[in-house]
């Protein structure tokens, strides 16, 4: 049976990342991830797109499809939206 993730540990593993970034390159701003399965590890859905994680700044997830589609999977990506300065931004292209 497919379990959702828990936006929790969404959040946890986007600030595992960022803490990753500061202390392996100070010079290491952004990152875009196109893999299907990087990208559910931190959002919990696999939308057909591209996500772009900046250091200090929300991330921002670029998807091909229904803006409306990666909600379905995982209600916890919103989560994941509040616990991350604020807000996180889906983009229909």
């Amino acid at each position: 049976m497919y379990s959702k993730v828990p936006g929790a540990e969404l959040i946890n593993r986007l600030k595992k990342f960022t803490t990753f970034m500061d202390m392996a390159d100070d010079t290491w701003r952004y990152i875009f991830i196109f893999n299907p399965v990087n990208i559910y590890y931190f959002t919990g859905t696999m939308q057909d797109g591209i996500l772009f994680i900046q250091r200090d700044e929300e991330p921002v997830y670029f998807v091909k499809r229904s803006v409306e589609r990666p909600w379905s999977p995982t209600p916890s990506w919103g989560a994941l939206k509040d616990g991350v300065k604020g807000e996180c931004h889906f983009i229909y292209y």
